[in-house]
């Protein structure tokens, strides 16, 4: 929508001063296939080119899936170039179309780890002020600790707000909820920090892929 002038033009007026674009493809072709709308991607770089234009906030989300997962580093390379500094990379929740096509969408945790530190040392050598990961355990992101969501403040106070729903301890109740460790992960030094990794990710794949690290 925000592709449509007038329609941003109205937002900005309401008092909107940021926006969060979901990017999950450096190409047509792979951000296509995974919203499944034809022409999404075009639609998404035109309403980039409006939103710098209101001069607004810009941010990004990408989901990882098996996709994507290993354009991961292509993904982050056209991002800076778009001169995004406030981006996010998100493995999949296995929830919905998640879910119902569970083998063609959801990765191995030990499969992407390789490309997302490719990623997030992008990041770092560009000196992005934001450019996280969220919901993979910190056993496998050891030496990122600064780039994971879950380690930083601002994330963990998150809160959703929605016609139908009130959530003010979003962090909580996903721990509580959608989370699970492995029994060793008591011994793991991020414990307190780590959440884990989504249950139905667990009654798929098992839990040997969590490694305490001590």
């Amino acid at each position: 929508m925000i592709s449509y002038k007038d329609f941003l033009k109205k937002l900005v007026n309401a008092g909107l001063n940021s926006i969060i674009f979901s990017i999950h493809g450096h190409n047509a072709e792979l951000h296509d296939s995974q919203t499944r709308v034809n022409e999404s991607f075009h639609q998404l770089i035109k309403g980039i080119e409006n939103a710098k234009k209101e001069k607004l906030n810009i941010g990004s989300n990408t989901t990882i899936t098996k996709l994507n997962y290993n354009y991961l580093p292509e993904i982050g390379e056209f991002l800076i170039k778009i001169g995004l500094k406030n981006s996010e990379f998100i493995f999949v929740d296995p929830t919905g179309e998640a879910l119902n096509n569970f083998a063609d969408i959801v990765p191995r945790i030990k499969e992407v780890s390789p490309y997302i530190k490719k990623l997030l040392d992008l990041g770092i050598e560009n000196k992005i002020p934001h450019w996280h990961i969220r919901y993979l355990p910190f056993c496998y992101l050891e030496g990122y600790e600064n780039y994971i969501s879950e380690n930083v403040s601002p994330f963990s106070k998150e809160i959703h707000l929605g016609p139908d729903f009130v959530n003010y301890n979003v962090a909580s109740s996903r721990k509580l909820i959608s989370r699970i460790k492995s029994p060793s992960c008591k011994e793991c030094k991020y414990n307190s920090s780590c959440e884990g990794i989504w249950k139905t990710y667990a009654e798929k794949y098992g839990l040997d892929e969590l490694k305490p690290i001590k």
